[in-house]
């Protein structure tokens, strides 16, 4: 009985996994053996001349990682509970290919269940991002941070690379509130001090907004596709329109850090009213483009 149903499903199953991860260059095929009273699984190279070569001998660290995926997989296949799943950094060292199909898969099985996955991979985290929206998966995001002497703590928001052009402008607002605060209660030196940094990320967030916005998502620095239908929506730029994205961005390059002033042009540090008007130029800008183009 195990022979004919539980071995032969799981080798099945085994077997539809490898191709979905596009594992379909070298034939593997899974075997079982009695001993004991107990029954074992194993996998050999199921090739021509291919009898006493180790598998370990000819896969790539990334071929071994998705056998290993697959295999649990097909193992998962046979539990009738859906209970949660937890991969640690999975697709660690692996190249742009293994990463993509093994992204897809994951999301597939979250539909399902839930599934955690732990990466530092930005990379591999958009493309769980861009899988799970055309699956239509709910996807959560946490980042972890730390203090000096305490790790693991969750922070509220994805990792500032990962974050879109409006949570980046809400994280930016909040930062005013700090702003105005040292403004009030601190010295011109540390206010300066401060103040430089949310300018860099209001930079950053401009240059997002050309990616996410402006161009509307044709191509991005981390996507892997020219998303070509895209492309109708940008005829209705204007002068005017890259005016104000050179004005702002000089702006910004002005006072974050990384540009050093001559003594005698030293220019005095926007206040804090002053940043917070220059995120809602960003933010009003946003909404002036993406409702023009509601409007075609």
């Amino acid at each position: 009985m195990t022979t004919s149903y539980v071995s032969q499903s799981l080798k099945d199953n085994f077997k539809s996994e490898l191709r979905k991860l596009g594992f379909n260059h070298v034939r593997i095929e899974t075997e079982t053996k009695g001993a004991r009273g107990k029954q074992y699984h194993f996998l050999r190279l199921d090739e021509p001349n291919s009898n006493n070569v180790s598998l370990k001998d000819i896969l790539s660290e990334g071929e071994h990682r998705c056998i290993s995926l697959a295999t649990f997989l097909s193992e998962l296949s046979l539990s009738e509970h859906n209970s949660s799943i937890i991969f640690d950094d999975p697709v660690s060292s692996l190249d742009h290919k293994w990463r993509d199909r093994i992204g897809g898969r994951i999301v597939e099985e979250a539909i399902k269940r839930q599934v955690i996955v732990f990466t530092h991979d930005i990379t591999f985290l958009l493309m769980l991002q861009e899988h799970s929206e055309r699956a239509g998966a709910n996807l959560e995001i946490k980042s972890l941070t730390r203090k000096k002497k305490e790790t693991g703590i969750i922070a509220s928001n994805p990792p500032w690379d990962a974050m879109a052009v409006g949570k980046r402008i809400g994280l930016l607002k909040n930062a005013y509130q700090a702003l105005e605060k040292i403004e009030r209660t601190e010295t011109e030196e540390v206010y300066k001090e401060k103040a430089k940094p949310l300018y860099g990320k209001l930079r950053e967030t401009w240059e997002r907004f050309v990616e996410e916005v402006m161009l509307n998502g044709v191509i991005q620095r981390f996507g892997r596709e020219v998303q070509t239908m895209r492309i109708k929506a940008i005829i209705d730029l204007t002068d005017s329109d890259y005016s104000i994205l050179d004005e702002n961005m000089s702006k910004c390059s002005k006072y974050f850090w990384g540009h050093d002033s001559s003594g005698a042009l030293i220019e005095n540090m926007p206040d804090s009213s002053e940043f917070l008007s220059d995120i809602k130029v960003l933010e009003d800008f946003i909404k002036s483009i993406r409702d023009r183009r509601k409007k075609k």
